[in-house]
């Protein structure tokens, strides 16, 4: 045990509380190797800035007890982590929420303590895996290739491109930065164990700027597919109307269905039967009945859903039909070859071609050269792809124009018993309504539900509040939005080449918080919660309909909000003229004859929904146009 692991352990007790700790123990084998697994697996920044949250609370007790913290009394290391945690500075909040986060996911993704909150993995009956022959060992030594078609990434937009092009008799090569991962991780392993293994840094990549948001993404074969939710919905009319009038991109409804409707059959796209909608569903489908607006059941491409419970973490059944059991292996059975663990470095361009690869398979070097080339890395890798082959063009749109959907949500506590960890997590919606006569727009409401661990970090209060909230796991519900955000962000290469994202709240995105903050809180009240949990770190809770209004009523500023977003777009914007756009109305870089974005970086906008089937069908007519080219 390391130092500064022993300084970890003693302010753990202090947060969790010795009171818990007795009939709950810490497991200090657990909870020290869970530590440093989150560790080793996330962003370098945020490595750097536990280490030092963790000595400057060791080592600045010695000016007030004469002391460093691990050799104080209980009582004393409790009332110092009880300051920190109730601070209201925002400097003192910013150091020491990431360690709060890291010890409440080490504590509570135990699964011996997630048991005794009420939590437990499930897994139904299991769906025959698909055949994965597509994919190649990893190299044993250097390779060179000629192929006709390399795509670049196997998510949304990669895996539905090498599927098309294939079963017209295309050539096609998949390079995926990440590994395979079959349903034996999803079965055998924790739901944290999970998240720090397929999500990008470990899950812990995060924006810069007021405030910061979480913003994880997939990093497997497969990509994001394998850890959303399994939302689906179409591209809004509205959003194409705007892509219109400002971009003059002749998008619409008529002219996408084609691909939606072929995308759909595919993946099974349906309604959540009521069966599986599970108790957090149906107590936010109460609420919103009661205040007399109409709520739905959302659209999801998971046939045969048992209602697992952790969509977000790999589907355990093999319902869900992500990338790596839908599209992929027609792929493979079509004749596309993937190289998983394949980090692509640069592309070489002579003229107005891309005739180079060249990328790092393990301890091996993969070099192709290709004939036509499809990025599909994704809003935060694909601009840094062409940044780093100097492929920026000309237009000085790479990397920039980024939105990220982001989100809030409100947890209520109820008498009733809801276990809401069982069913679709994120099941039940609510979209366009009149609240106050007047049509409200710019969000999306969303159930979600979180396993403890998550649900631990969610909570604004610290020790005995906090294990008190924990206790009634059970009877907790959580509703959600999402805000239609314009671009407030962009895309910087940081250390080891991972993404670095700047973003920052508009004034118009602040204000759909506020409204929705106040929708949520009106909702699971009428629902019959008895106390509310905003992500607010300025408010712990709200006990009556009376207390929201105020809360509202305060001035919200950005840097009060705790906020996640999961969809990143636009980073490689689409638009007719090459001076404000990266790529064209068919996906194609301006400039670059054989080079082609089939991902979420090309929209102009973010859409106001859930992204992964808008981005299917745009790569679908991607593959359809590269054809024919």
């Amino acid at each position: 045990m390391s130092s500064l692991e022993r300084v970890l352990l003693q302010i753990a007790s202090a947060l969790i509380t010795e009171e818990v700790l007795k009939d709950h123990p810490l497991r200090t084998d657990y909870f020290l190797k869970t530590i440093r697994e989150g560790l080793k697996r996330c962003h370098p920044f945020a490595r750097i800035l536990l280490q030092i949250v963790v000595w400057w609370i060791e080592l600045t007790s010695l000016f007030f007890h004469l002391k460093p913290f691990s050799r104080l009394d209980y009582s004393t290391r409790y009332k110092i982590i009880k300051k920190w945690g109730e601070s209201r500075w925002y400097g003192r909040y910013l150091f020491f929420r990431p360690l709060q986060v890291f010890i409440y996911a080490a504590y509570y993704s135990n699964p011996e303590i997630s048991k005794q909150w009420g939590f437990e993995d499930r897994v139904g009956a299991i769906r025959e895996s698909p055949h994965q022959s597509g994919i190649q060992p990893l190299p044993s030594r250097d390779l060179e290739l000629s192929v006709e078609i390399c795509v670049i990434g196997s998510g949304a937009g990669g895996a539905v491109v090498a599927k098309e092009l294939a079963e017209k008799g295309h050539e096609v090569v998949i390079l995926e930065e990440g590994g395979f991962f079959d349903r034996s991780t999803f079965q055998n392993a924790s739901t944290y164990q999970r998240n720090i293994t397929i999500y990008r840094d470990g899950g812990f990549v995060t924006t810069v700027g007021v405030p910061m948001i979480l913003l994880p993404t997939g990093k497997c074969v497969g990509g994001t597919t394998v850890i959303n939710s399994g939302t689906c919905f179409r591209t809004p009319e509205a959003v194409f109307k705007k892509w219109n009038d400002e971009f003059d991109l002749p998008f619409s409804s008529a002219l996408m269905s084609p691909y939606f409707e072929s995308v759909e059959k595919v993946l099974g796209v349906k309604p959540v039967p009521d069966q599986i909608l599970g108790g957090n569903n149906r107590i936010i489908k109460r609420g919103i009945e009661k205040l007399g607006w109409q709520g739905e059941p959302l659209i999801r491409n998971a046939p045969g859903c048992q209602g697992s419970g952790v969509c977000i973490f790999g589907c355990p059944t093999g319902a869900k039909q992500s990338m790596e059991r839908s599209y992929l292996p027609l792929a493979f059975a079509a004749g596309a070859r993937l190289y998983s663990h394949c980090r692509v470095e640069k592309l070489h361009a002579q003229y107005d071609r891309i005739y180079k690869i060249e990328a790092s398979c393990g301890r091996s070097r993969l070099t192709l050269y290709p004939q036509k080339v499809v990025l599909a890395c994704g809003t935060l890798s694909t601009p840094l792809l062409l940044k780093r082959s100097r492929l920026e063009g000309g237009s000085g749109q790479v990397g920039k124009n980024l939105t990220i959907h982001p989100t809030a949500k409100m947890m209520g506590l109820f008498d009733e018993v809801i276990d809401g960890h069982r069913g679709v997590p994120q099941g039940y919606g609510l979209s366009d309504f009149q609240t106050d006569g007047t049509l409200s727009r710019g969000t999306m409401y969303e159930t979600v539900f979180f396993p403890p661990w998550l649900m631990a970090n969610s909570i604004n209060h610290i020790q005995e509040k906090h294990a008190e909230i924990m206790r009634h796991y059970r009877h907790i519900g959580v509703f959600g939005f999402l805000v239609h955000d314009g671009p407030r962000g962009r895309v910087y290469s940081g250390p080891g080449g991972r993404p670095l994202i700047y973003y920052r709240l508009g004034k118009r995105e602040m204000e759909f918080f506020i409204k929705g903050l106040k929708i949520l809180g009106q909702i699971l009240f009428a629902a019959g919660a008895k106390k509310v949990y905003p992500t607010l770190w300025t408010v712990s809770e709200i006990s009556s309909p009376e207390e929201l209004e105020e809360m509202i009523n305060q001035k919200i500023k950005r840097r009060h909000l705790e906020s996640a977003a999961f969809h990143p777009l636009g980073t490689c914007r689409m638009g007719i003229d090459p001076r404000s756009s990266v790529v064209n109305e068919e996906m194609q870089v301006h400039g670059i004859e054989n080079l082609w974005i089939a991902d979420g970086s090309v929209f102009p906008t973010s859409l106001g929904v859930n992204p992964q089937i808008t981005i299917m069908a745009f790569a679908a007519r991607c593959a359809e146009k590269i054809h024919k080219s």
